[in-house]
């Protein structure tokens, strides 16, 4: 009876051993899907910025390039060490570096070609070839968006090029963008009317397609 008591706890042990070696099984596994879903986005995100630094000489600022720094070290002790400890702290700070250079690229690529932006917008309304000014505004904007191609930022800088000869090669210059955004705000009057205003729009056919209105 005794022998089959002990047989019977041995069991009983292996069994409880079995079980508590398979809840760590999942747990690591759970581990190691939080840290390799993170490591995804931080390896696109740090993607991107060498991306940005190279088309656009753009840098982080100093407490973002130090939180990118620090998850880089991190990064790759872990894969030296084979073992994720605390993923969800990793994710966490790969979520606020991620988000940091997010804002950082927003507010600054915003202002990146915003005066050819807004005139190929203001010669849209006027242009038979509207198609080519949609692409290429498209193009100036694709790169706002995080994270940043290699693709994107390529097309930027052809767009920005395109765009610089379109309006050059009309002649579309500040006197001119300052005519149609009155027509535009419905605010020009007669007196904006100057000869080379005047000149400008008979060269591109477009007198007939300029309206002015009485204010009263």
């Amino acid at each position: 009876m005794q022998n089959k008591i002990s047989v019977c706890v041995s069991l009983m042990q292996e069994v409880a051993k079995n079980k508590n070696a398979v809840i760590e099984n999942e747990r690591e596994a759970s581990r190691n899907n939080v840290f390799f879903t993170s490591y995804t986005i931080f390896a696109e995100a740090v993607k991107s910025y060498l991306t940005v630094q190279k088309f656009f000489d753009f840098h982080a600022s100093e407490g973002t390039d130090q939180l990118l720094r620090t998850l880089m070290s991190e990064t790759a002790q872990i894969f030296q060490a084979q073992k994720v400890i605390n993923p969800q702290k990793y994710r966490d700070q790969v979520q606020k570096c991620t988000d940091a250079l997010k804002k950082e690229w927003t507010e600054i690529s915003a202002n990146y070609a915003s005066q050819p932006r807004e005139d190929l917008g203001i010669l849209k309304m006027i242009t038979p070839n509207k198609m080519l000014i949609s692409q290429l505004i498209q193009k100036l904007t694709g790169c706002q968006s995080w994270p940043v191609s290699a693709e994107s930022a390529a097309e930027y800088l052809q767009a920005q090029q395109k765009a610089a000869e379109l309006l050059a090669e009309m002649r579309f210059d500040a006197n001119i963008s300052a005519f149609l955004s009155k027509v535009k705000a419905g605010n020009a009057v007669l007196a904006d009317l100057t000869s080379e205003v005047t000149t400008w729009l008979t060269e591109n056919g477009l007198m007939d397609k300029i309206f002015l209105r009485i204010q009263v």
